[in-house]
Formats: C-alpha cells, sequence, structure tokens
C-alpha cells in the first residue's frame, strides 16, 4: 500500500510525550467529524485516523491516532521529518478501543537557514500542507546550530616547512547538516578559508594553516556560515583567540560581524592592540626568558652594573 505524506510548514520539533487511551470514533464515521477545528487529517485505507494540531503561539504539535472502525490494527505507524531530517518513527498496535497520542514541541530540530520550515508526518493515508514562516537569527538562538568549540596554537607543516597552525574544533549538535565554511584572520594572516561542514552529532578538528612567527604570541578570530562571510544572514558563530605555540590558547564568543573576505578589494584586516607587539618585543626578536622578551632582563642587568660600578 502506498505510503502517503502530510506535510506541515513551521518552525520547532522536540518530544514530550506518548500516550494510549480508550477514546474512539464510533463505527463507520469520518475522521473529519472528529478534528479539532484547525488540525490536519489523515485518513488511512487501513482503517487509521491521524489528527495533528498545531499550536501557532507555543509551535507545538499534538499528533493522534485511532481507529476508524472497531477494528485492530497492528505494525501502523507514524513517521516525523523536520527540513529533509527524520526525527522519529514510531510503531505501534492499535486494538479497538484504543487511540495514539504523541505531543511534540518544535524547537531542537529545524534549520536555522530556513525561513519556511517543513514538518512531514507519514504513515498509510491523505496528505495535507499548512505554511507557517519563522525568521530566525541563526548566529544568535538556542537552536541546536554548529559553532566552534575550541582554537589551539600549535607548530605544524605547510608544504613541509615548519608553520603556525591553529587547530579549530567545531561541533554540530543538530539533526541537519549544515555546508558550512571556516574563516580565520590573525595578525598576520588575511583569512584562511576551510570547508567546515560537521555530519549531525559529531565534531570536526580543522587544522587552518598561519603566517604568524612561530615565536610570537598569536591572537585572532575565526567565523563559522554557511552562505557570504560579509553577510549577517548565514552566521552560525564567531570567536576571538590568542595563545602561543607549544602554550595555552584562550578562547572566547564574539557577536558575529559581516566582513570583506580577502578576495575582494580593501578586504578586512584582523587588528588587536591588545596583543599588539611591544618595543620590547619587536627588539627581542620574539626570544623570552620565561616569556618576558629578552630585551627587558638585559637592559635590567646592565643598570645593575652601572650601579655597582658608581658605588665602587
Amino acid at each position: 500500500m502506498r505510503k502517503n505524506t502530510m506535510i506541515l510548514l513551521l518552525a520547532f520539533l522536540a518530544v514530550t510525550g506518548v500516550g494510549i487511551s480508550s477514546t474512539v470514533a464510533k463505527e463507520g464515521t469520518d475522521c473529519t467529524k472528529y478534528a479539532e477545528k484547525e488540525s490536519e487529517i489523515i485518513q488511512s485505507g487501513r482503517g487509521l485516523c491521524v489528527i495533528s494540531t498545531i499550536n501557532k503561539s507555543s509551535y507545538d504539535l499534538a499528533v493522534t491516532a485511532y481507529t476508524k472502525r472497531s477494528i485492530n490494527i497492528e505494525n501502523t505507524g507514524v513517521i516525523v521529518n523536520v527540513d529533509g531530517q527524520r526525527v522519529a518513527d514510531y510503531s505501534f498496535d492499535l486494538a479497538g478501543n484504543e487511540q495514539w497520542t504523541h505531543n511534540i514541541n518544535l524547537s531542537t530540530y529545524m534549520d536555522v537557514n530556513r525561513n519556511n520550515h517543513t514538518v512531514t508526518i507519514s504513515t498509510y493515508g491523505d496528505y495535507t500542507k499548512i505554511n507557517i514562516t519563522k525568521k530566525i537569527d541563526s548566529s544568535n538562538t538556542d537552536i541546536p546550530h554548529p559553532y566552534i568549540t575550541n582554537v589551539a596554537v600549535a607548530e605544524g607543516t605547510v608544504d613541509g616547512k615548519p608553520s603556525s597552525v591553529a587547530y579549530v574544533t567545531v561541533v554540530n549538535p543538530s539533526i541537519q547538516l549544515y555546508s558550512s565554511k571556516l574563516m580565520v584572520h590573525t595578525q598576520k594572516t588575511s583569512g584562511s578559508f576551510y570547508a567546515a561542514s560537521v555530519p549531525p552529532g559529531e565534531s570536526r578538528t580543522i587544522k587552518v594553516e598561519l603566517r604568524d612567527d612561530l615565536s610570537e604570541k598569536i591572537a585572532g578570530e575565526a567565523r563559522l556560515y554557511t552562505k557570504n562571510v560579509s553577510e549577517r544572514e548565514g552566521a552560525l558563530d564567531q570567536v576571538e583567540f590568542v595563545g602561543r605555540v607549544n602554550g595555552t590558547t584562550s578562547l572566547w564568543n564574539e557577536s558575529y560581524e559581516p566582513i570583506r573576505g580577502p578576495w575582494r578589494e580593501n578586504s578586512y584586516e584582523y587588528e588587536n592592540e591588545s596583543y599588539s607587539k611591544s618595543y620590547g618585543e619587536k627588539i627581542s626578536g620574539g626570544h623570552e626568558i620565561e616569556g618576558v622578551p629578552l630585551v627587558y632582563p638585559a637592559v635590567g642587568i646592565i643598570l645593575v652594573l652601572l650601579v655597582v660600578r658608581r658605588l665602587r
């Protein structure tokens, strides 16, 4: 028997409850007589009625299945998809005096890059559509989406030569697969670009090539997005970091700032006055003694020797 679908365009989805009770339609009656005014109905050729009701203010979805006639139905079920991804597959048996109920809160399964969201409910029966539009700020939402969890500055190899790199870890807690991109800027790296798609429920660490000296303190920022780095639409995350090779790297979140990509004229250049080289660091050429630029201890020793010499 052909499996039909009921498509509901709306915004959110998460499981809250399942139950079976003994409220049924009278034998031979039509499913529509027992549905609420704004409910959507699937009528199965096997004698199953599936009624879905949406609360348009809270985006809650209630799904109820019951027997259209006083007969037992075995191995039936309901499948739920959100924005093209399957989120639930329910199988159950119903006696002639039972109904199956499921309450769904539409919250965690959406594609945050869409304004129109599609929830598909499948069983043996008819189909219908409801359109609901909900625009989301993809970089500032509680709906699960990919984000950057860690950045570690380290020494690596680029074209077979020692070089500074940043290992950027991206996690995707959503059920959706995003075609995400990563761009990293530092004070000497004018935009390293990488494809950064991560399968649903998994994480991935990407090695990013940098142009900063191995001996320097390296400060920069990383952007994660799906469309254009110069637009806020499609933005997912932005972090700023500072660290040293063979040392620790600090990381903090930033509001997403659209920028001009490195392929454009007057492209964006990262600046961080807090971590710019001091005069002493420039003279020391990156050489340090326990984290202090070499020039400072050297100057101190010279001053001590001059004082001692005068006291003689």
